[in-house]
């Protein structure tokens, strides 16, 4: 077994400085910065752009050589940068949760060390986020970037969930969360998850823009496209709410939103006004997956379900401290409504 197994089965590195940084690789944000301080020094989208340029080198004399080189851009300069618009070609390397592109993760993370942080890894001490169910095998592939390419000092990977909770003072509790690409619930006792109730589903705020989007379109206000997520994710977390009655507000006739709050402009100088009916439509989704028009997404159970199914899956004499000790974690979560929903 080599000693990068040992530390994965293991899972608990001492950092021998006080400093360490902090690193939390999500579907839709990259948040890093140093422990100590109350907020992360980076938050960029969890993606890369990539171009290659000839570029014409002397030789010799007269004589010129074209090679190729790879261009770069990270996070909203890859989303600037990517088609229509720009050259970049657009990727993407973690989805739901769980990284399926090292090699242009790795890229990422160095443009993130070396030029946000601007630390040097060899010396660094790392703590980095895990999502609930990764495989072994995609921890392990971590483990070996960060010791055998960027050298790090020394390095933990930690369940989310267990730092959510923690963060608020507590070791004992269910931790409800719902980010951009993942949503579950974890039970965590004593600070260790329990990895037989974990529930999880693939239906988070990017399906929440997803559907936003489909909403919109469908009305035939505007013409928007794939590439206009970024644009729709903004108009959701400016708009959307999360409704207590779907059937009832969504035939209601009183709009929450004045018509200014409800209206966004396109960088082309279009206004899309955004009813509340698509609004709450598109929050739905997270409760109600039957509303989804993904059939495999439709059959799933909503976030609160799953919450309820996690602690009725735990200990008899464990079950009153989880309902006593719920925490909400995740960006999408903080949508207007969705504490109440959830309650």
């Amino acid at each position: 077994m080599t000693s990068i197994q040992k530390r994965l089965d293991k899972m608990e590195i001492q950092f021998d400085l006080e400093e360490f940084v902090v690193l939390d690789i999500g579907t839709g944000f990259i948040k890093a910065g140093f422990s100590g301080e109350d907020l992360p020094r980076v938050v960029i989208p969890t993606c890369i752009g990539e171009m290659e340029k000839k570029i014409e080198e002397a030789q010799g004399g007269q004589t010129m050589e074209v090679k190729a080189k790879t261009l770069y851009e990270y996070g909203n300069g890859a989303i600037a940068n990517a088609p229509p618009n720009g050259e970049f070609k657009f990727f993407e390397p973690v989805e739901r949760g769980v990284v399926q592109d090292l090699d242009r993760l790795e890229k990422l993370l160095d443009h993130i060390f070396t030029n946000e942080l601007k630390v040097k890894t060899s010396s660094m001490n790392l703590l980095m986020t895990d999502a609930p169910g990764n495989s072994k095998e995609k921890k392990k592939a971590l483990c070996d970037l960060m010791f055998e390419k960027f050298k790090i000092a020394s390095f933990s990977l930690q369940n989310t969930a267990s730092l959510s909770l923690f963060s608020t003072g507590t070791t004992t509790g269910l931790v409800a969360e719902c980010g951009h690409g993942l949503s579950y619930a974890v039970p965590v006792f004593e600070g260790f998850a329990l990895p037989h109730a974990i529930h999880r589903i693939e239906i988070a705020g990017q399906d929440i823009t997803m559907k936003l989007m489909k909403e919109i379109q469908n009305g035939g206000e505007s013409r928007l496209e794939n590439h206009h997520a970024h644009l729709v994710r903004e108009m959701k977390e400016q708009m959307c709410h999360v409704s207590m009655n779907y059937e009832s507000e969504s035939k209601s006739r009183d709009d929450v939103l004045n018509q200014e709050q409800r209206s966004y402009e396109l960088p082309s100088g279009e206004i899309i006004e955004v009813d509340q009916r698509k609004r709450i439509a598109a929050s739905e989704i997270i409760f109600d997956p039957r509303c989804c028009d993904n059939q495999e997404q439709a059959r799933c159970e909503g976030i609160a379900q799953i919450a309820f199914n996690a602690i009725e899956k735990c200990d008899p004499d464990l079950k009153i401290n989880l309902y006593n000790n719920i925490v909400l974690a995740g960006g999408t979560t903080l949508m207007n409504g969705f504490t109440d929903r959830f309650d």
